[in-house]
């Protein structure tokens, strides 16, 4: 049931229009079906791409600022291995940064 005050807003009309219409047709209701988990399975799609490139982001951002502490600790002084300890990056990922 739905409440009367919702009865005269088109998208409400509009569902109930298209509710009925697919309800009396079988063939209708299956195209109906269909489409709906085509949405569902668009959404889920986007929703994996959309996670997927927060989590690249993430780790890029991680290593990014552990390359900027390494590079602080070497123009500290601060032995390799402290700083491998410190930013979580290997030997020879700090000894490139001394390059730069």
């Amino acid at each position: 049931k739905i409440p009367a005050e919702f009865l005269d807003v088109p998208e409400v009309e509009e569902a109930m229009n298209e509710l009925q219409y697919v309800s009396q047709n079988p063939e209708m209701r299956k195209i109906y079906e269909e489409r709906l988990r085509w949405q569902n399975n668009e959404r889920n799609l986007r929703a994996h791409h959309y996670n997927k490139g927060v989590a690249e982001g993430r780790a890029e951002g991680e290593l990014r600022k552990a390359k900027e502490t390494a590079l602080n600790a070497l123009s500290m002084n601060l032995p390799l291995e402290q700083i491998s300890k410190l930013t979580g990056l290997s030997s020879s990922e700090i000894e490139s940064l001394k390059s730069r």
